[in-house]
């Protein structure tokens, strides 16, 4: 383009899904009275574009998205009540700068939103129903979306080659499961305020010789709540 070196890919992606969940009472190991029969019906569609530029030797700026389009759908066909649908829709741009100095190596930095669906696990949760009994239950949740700046570098130099990144995600909405309630299994999950991921990724090998390599890996998280009325900075379960 211009004289200029340009790489594009577009592409689309469709998942579609159906099942059936079912509990019993158990009685010595084996399935009594049924207590939930729910059919499940899924379909997640993705449809993502990408272009790269390189206004200098070595150097690529890249721009792109991806459109998510997902909807759940639970049947109780035991308890219509606790049936329920969702749908969901979202945009997650992503920006970039590549530098390849020489084949070796390259350094890069990602600016990028990304958008995580719920699944039936957490949509189909625990409830108490007639007697105390623990039913699922349709629960509305939000997607989870997060904003991430990541920066790293990459290559091989000698008897060496390495890939390290370091990574900020701010998450809102953010699915996190863990017992609100005691006995309760497996864990409510509920979208959180305001969360943060950050870390670091390492990875570096060394070829001693051609019958012996040499792996080691790094890694560091720091994932927290931000300013929750309830739970402040602590740290994530």
């Amino acid at each position: 383009l211009g004289g200029l070196p340009v790489a594009l890919t577009l592409g689309s992606q469709a998942r579609f899904g159906r099942g059936d969940f079912r509990q019993f009472v158990n009685v010595n190991g084996k399935p009594g009275a049924p207590l939930s029969l729910q059919r499940a019906h899924a379909q997640t569609i993705n449809s993502y574009g990408e272009v790269r530029i390189a206004p200098l030797s070595g150097l690529w700026l890249i721009a792109g998205g991806i459109y998510t389009h997902g909807e759940r759908r639970l049947d109780n066909r035991l308890v219509p009540v606790r049936s329920g649908a969702a749908k969901f829709d979202g945009f997650a741009p992503k920006f970039g700068l590549l530098f390849e100095r020489s084949k070796a190596a390259q350094f890069y930095a990602n600016y990028s939103r990304s958008i995580e669906l719920p699944g039936f696990i957490e949509l189909g949760q625990p409830a108490a129903g007639p007697g105390g009994v623990i039913l699922p239950s349709f629960t509305p949740l939000d997607a989870q979306r997060a904003w991430t700046a990541e920066i790293g570098t990459r290559g091989s130099w000698g008897i060496a080659r390495w890939d390290v990144s370091l990574y900020r995600a701010d998450i809102k909405g953010e699915m996190l499961q863990y017992n609100v309630q005691p006995g309760v299994i497996p864990a409510s999950t509920f979208n959180a305020g305001r969360t943060r991921h950050q870390g670091i990724e390492a990875g570096l090998d060394l070829t001693l010789a051609p019958w012996a390599l040499l792996r080691q890996v790094y890694q560091y998280s720091d994932f927290r709540f931000r300013g929750d009325a309830i739970y402040g900075d602590n740290r994530l379960p």
